[in-house]
């Protein structure tokens, strides 16, 4: 449990190290900090703790743009559940949470999100680019006709398209590119592909591979709570029905994590496609409530 005391110095620690950050050389601003310093060892550590806990957020810190009470929960839960969950949520414009959504983006194309999903709709309208990354789950855009390219961020790549529409997803630390409609170009740091409808790229381990081509009406299947999967990571099948189910779903074992699955999968049932893939891989599913659900291998 944390002290009342204990979070009153924190309160102070960032306080001063927001307002240290957005004006370094206010001498007056230094001496505070400097005599909060000198208080002692939990003054230290909590200042410790705002440098290092903002830091790994990769927010740059601004005056007035949170309030000291909102900053220290953001410290807390970067502490809690780690700083890139947390960084995408205040990056992200545009987040899903269980369920899936679609919408217009500031480009006028349209987009459908998967579930636990987040983008930043980046094209301003004065830009010549229409742009928007993808930070966490599965996208489909539908790409209207027009001069300005569309551009995905995604990852260590980048997905160019002018009409055509087309889905990328981030899984674990593997990304993904499937055409559905048109051709789009995606650029590596060094190789290029271009996909056309039905083809799909993998992307993993800083290399690209092309997978067996799939059915065009199958990309992005999840828009109509179905997923069929060639070959699949058990891990990476996990990772999407985790997206819709309350809390985290963890597979034990790194070989059973790699194991490859192939087949169908009701979406609109998640827990019910979990005890499908359970049953037929031999794995038992534990209830770690109320945070985690277990999939581990009975042998």
């Amino acid at each position: 449990m944390t002290h009342p005391n204990d979070k009153r110095i924190l309160e102070e620690a960032v306080r001063l190290f927001l307002e240290l950050e957005a004006a370094p050389e206010d001498r007056a601003l230094q001496r505070e900090r400097d005599t909060f310093l000198a208080r002692g060892e939990a003054e230290r550590a909590a200042y410790r703790k705002a440098v290092t806990g903002w830091t790994a957020t990769g927010i740059k810190p601004r005056r007035n743009r949170l309030g000291i009470a909102v900053a220290v929960a953001i410290l807390g839960a970067a502490a809690l559940y780690g700083a890139e969950p947390l960084r995408i949520a205040l990056l992200a414009d545009v987040s899903t949470g269980l369920e899936t959504a679609q919408g217009s983006l500031t480009s006028g194309d349209r987009v459908y999100l998967d579930a636990g999903t987040a983008i930043i709709d980046a094209t301003a309208p004065e830009e010549s680019v229409r742009a928007v990354t993808v930070l966490r789950g599965a996208a489909f855009f539908d790409v209207r006709k027009d001069a300005r390219p569309f551009r995905v961020s995604l990852g260590e790549i980048l997905v160019e398209a002018v009409g055509t529409a087309f889905e990328t997803s981030i899984i674990d630390d593997s990304l993904s590119v499937e055409v559905a409609e048109g051709v789009v170009r995606v650029t590596g740091p060094e190789e290029t592909w271009q996909l056309q409808a039905g083809e799909r790229l993998h992307w993993s381990g800083g290399s690209g591979t092309l997978l067996p081509e799939v059915a065009p009406a199958d990309v992005a299947s999840w828009r109509q709570d179905q997923l069929t999967v060639q070959s699949m990571p058990v891990a990476q099948l996990v990772d999407i029905l985790d997206r819709r189910i309350a809390g985290d779903v963890v597979v034990v074992g790194n070989g059973f994590a790699g194991r490859t699955v192939s087949g169908s999968f009701d979406l609109a049932d998640p827990t019910g496609a979990l005890e499908i893939l359970a049953a037929t891989q031999d794995a038992r599913i534990v209830p770690a409530r109320p945070f985690a659900t277990l999939l581990i291998p009975r042998n």
